[in-house]
């Protein structure tokens, strides 16, 4: 499966904690090995996304009608359970950044928590 190798994807292990960011993605796998996001496709028309979720533990399906739809845009992959972001996919600057912001408000609400 050929993949645009602009597309990136920004996700967080279930197992280890580790926000993981990794381009050209079929398969994203975390250095401890934990395989934290998939994605599928039939077609190369429409893409199929498959994240386990550290926040419900469950695993989440998320689709996509085009590849085109995530080159020049990032898609917030949310919960939906508790809402809460739990990855990040499309341009590969795009996501880099954004998931650079998203680990800095983490590390000030958990900063902010320790007060």
């Amino acid at each position: 499966m050929l993949f645009d190798t602009n597309i990136g994807a920004a996700v967080r292990c279930t197992d280890c904690g580790k926000l993981i960011t990794d381009d050209g993605v079929y398969e994203v796998r975390c250095s401890c090995g934990r395989t934290i996001l998939t994605i599928k496709s039939t077609n190369c028309k429409s893409f199929r996304v498959y994240i386990p979720c550290i926040v419900c533990e469950k695993d989440h399906l998320y689709m996509f009608d085009s590849r085109q739809a995530l080159l020049n845009k990032v898609k917030i992959l949310s919960c939906p359970a508790s809402q809460m972001d739990i990855a990040f996919i499309g341009n590969k600057a795009m996501v880099e950044e954004v998931a650079q912001k998203h680990e800095k408000d983490l590390q000030e609400l958990i900063n902010v928590l320790e007060l």
